[in-house]
């Protein structure tokens, strides 16, 4: 019997015990057989109840629900923890992907702007040891800075000053004569460029000076001193070497030499030929000869062009 026609029993039963009393009421007859009670009513329709099949219907009913309700949680919390962690991992995967492209980003954006600003200070070998020998004959105090590829000389004064705080270079620029001071050894102190320039060692000796007088401008920066012997000692070593002596070569790369690429070397010491070579030679001859500041002004006119051309190289 389903469920249904239980309640429809119910329901008949109850209207029979209300109405019991009432006119419409023509015969009652219950009599209990076997836990059964027969109920006639009126049109002597027999209902039949069975107080087992009740109590059975109602555990049943009960065992279904329990069973409904544990199966609509577990599957309630089922699909709950399979959408919480499709939704987590979702949004961590989303997450983890959009904060890695940024940093991506970021780390390509700042590499190549590391990159930009430092092939701006790449400078030509030679002329950096060609405005270290002209510091030679200025006065202490004389400084560096390096704009776009050039080193520019500054004097002691206001000017000095005023030009250092609006383009705001500092002492720090020292550090990037490391590598074409090394480059301007190795390619013009060898045996052979000097059996056709010999005066050439005059140029790198006057350089050596320079390099005093800047450590006498820097002498209360510790660091900058040890940065500037070492310099020294590079061009020493290379000196010494030609004229017979054993040394060692102290020399070992930094993560700037890596901006001074075979090519870019090529190139910029192409731009000097035996004549134009020999031209420097012999302004310094006379420079450190009467060691005159006023005559390194024509020096410093001269290498306004190289200054220009290696700027050209490096665009």
């Amino acid at each position: 019997m389903s469920t249904n026609q239980y309640l429809d029993k119910f329901e008949k039963i109850d209207k029979l015990d209300k109405n019991y009393n009432n006119e419409g009421l023509k015969t009652l007859v219950k009599e209990k057989d076997n836990n059964k009670f027969h109920n006639i009513y009126n049109n002597n329709d027999l209902i039949n109840i069975n107080i087992s099949d009740i109590t059975n219907l109602q555990n049943t009913f009960e065992r279904n629900l329990d069973r409904n309700l544990d199966r609509n949680l577990e599957s309630n919390l089922e699909n709950n923890l399979e959408n919480n962690l499709e939704n987590n991992l979702e949004s961590n995967l989303e997450n983890n992907l959009e904060r890695n492209l940024m940093k991506n980003n970021n780390e390509e954006k700042n590499e190549l702007i590391n990159n930009v600003i430092a092939m701006t200070l790449v400078t030509d070998p030679l002329s950096v040891i060609i405005k270290l020998a002209i510091i030679s004959s200025k006065p202490i105090g004389t400084k560096l800075i390096i704009q776009n590829n050039v080193i520019y000389i500054q004097e002691p004064g206001l000017y000095q000053t005023f030009c250092r705080i609006i383009y705001n270079s500092n002492k720090n620029d020292l550090q990037y004569l490391y590598n074409p001071i090394q480059i301007a050894c190795k390619t013009f102190l060898t045996a052979e460029f000097i059996k056709n320039n010999p005066t050439i060692l005059s140029l790198f000796e006057c350089a050596l000076k320079g390099i005093l007088n800047l450590s006498e401008t820097y002498k209360t920066y510790t660091l900058l001193k040890l940065v500037l012997n070492y310099y020294y000692i590079i061009i020493k070593n290379h000196i010494d070497r030609v004229n017979g002596l054993k040394v060692n070569d102290i020399f070992i790369q930094d993560t700037f030499s890596i901006y001074y690429s075979p090519d870019i070397i090529d190139n910029l010491n192409s731009q000097w030929n035996q004549e134009k070579i020999q031209i420097i030679l012999d302004l310094i001859g006379f420079l450190m000869k009467y060691n005159a500041n006023p005559n390194s002004k024509t020096l410093e006119t001269m290498m306004d062009s190289f200054d220009l051309n290696t700027q050209r190289i490096m665009i």
